[in-house]
Formats: structure tokens, C-alpha cells, sequence
């Protein structure tokens, strides 16, 4: 966000539409059998865009502010610790299991995580906007 800018952007929440390509994912996996597909996940990041849109043109006052500081911290501490959890599975998996279900598993995870991490800050954030 711009510096001295008083209101939120203007998008549509149709745009959290593209989030559903996630779900080509798993088709992928089956398909190809390569794990790499799985990276496709991360297109449920835009699932955020939903709530973006939905508070489009927005005035950022302190409160909104606040609000916007309190979900990326609360958003960042959920994927770190879900992260730090996801690493310990996957060198417990190496060690059991191989390196290649550990490798699917990681990359599946990392993908998710990444959708996470853009899309819970801004679905926290309208839900302490109309919520609180």
C-alpha cells in the first residue's frame, strides 16, 4: 500500500475466483504422477482477493490500521509455526519412509502455506473490520 493514500484499492471480489485453479492441482498429481504439480495450490492465495474486494475503497484510518497490523502478525505466527510443524513431519517421513513421498508432502505443504500466508491476513482483516 502506498504511503498516504486514505483509501484501500478498488478490485472486484470476483477476482478470489481465480483461487478455485487450485484445484487443478490434485488432476495434475494424478495425471502426470509428478510432484511438482502440487505447486499449483498455491493458487488458493487468491482466495484472499475475495475479501480485498469486498472492502474496496475502504478508509484507512488508525483503527483499520491496527486491524491491518494485528492480521499479518496473527497470520505470519499461524504459517510459522504450521511451517516449523510441516518440517519436522517431513524429516520424520525421510527417515521412515523415503524421499520421495517426503518430497510430495513438502511440496504440497510449502504451496499451501504459501496460499496462507496471502490469504489469511486479508481474510483476517475483514473480519476484524465488520466482525469487531
Amino acid at each position: 500500500m502506498k504511503r498516504g493514500t486514505t483509501r484501500t484499492r478498488k478490485i472486484s471480489p470476483w477476482l478470489g475466483l481465480l483461487g478455485l485453479l487450485g484445484f487443478i492441482s490434485p488432476i495434475l498429481y494424478i495425471e502426470l504422477s509428478n510432484p511438482n504439480a502440487l505447486l499449483f495450490l498455491g493458487f488458493f492465495g487468491f482466495l484472499g482477493f475475495y475479501f480485498e474486494g469486498k472492502m474496496s475503497n475502504t478508509l484507512r484510518d488508525e483503527r483499520f490500521q491496527y486491524n491491518e497490523q494485528r492480521a499479518v502478525a496473527t497470520a505470519s505466527q499461524i504459517t510459522h509455526v504450521s511451517m516449523a510443524f510441516i518440517l519436522i513431519i517431513t524429516v520424520n517421513w525421510v527417515s521412515q519412509r523415503g524421499i520421495e513421498i517426503a518430497y510430495t508432502f513438502l511440496v504440497a505443504a510449502l504451496a499451501l502455506l504459501w496460499a496462507l500466508q496471502i490469504s489469511l491476513p486479508l481474510g483476517l482483516l475483514y473480519y476484524y473490520e465488520n466482525k469487531e
